[in-house]
């Protein structure tokens, strides 16, 4: 009986991880392409206008936005967002 009861418990982990890893995922392709479109539409804005010096700021734009800005709309990053704005700044955000 034991046996059952511990193969169903290692049955449950198992899908449970599986579930984790499939939200992971998703949210791994939102945020990954929204990183792309920022850099692309920054690049395409700032390139015809300062060449490699305005690739170079678009680029590092479209890091602070996916860095810090777009896990504000990501409900599981936000308070990953929040810690690094508090790390930042030396003080504590309220709570969101």
């Amino acid at each position: 009986m034991e046996n059952k009861q511990l193969q169903a418990l290692k049955s449950c982990e198992l899908e449970m991880l599986k579930a984790f890893i499939n939200v992971c995922e998703r949210l791994g392709l939102r945020y990954y392409l929204l990183a792309a479109l920022a850099n692309v539409g920054l690049n395409l804005l700032m390139i015809p206008l300062w060449g490699v010096s305005g690739a170079a700021l678009a680029t590092l734009i479209a890091q602070v936005i996916t860095t810090m800005v777009a896990p504000f709309f990501i409900r599981p990053l936000r308070r990953n967002s929040v810690l690094m704005l508090e790390a930042i700044f030396f003080r504590k955000m309220k709570k969101i």
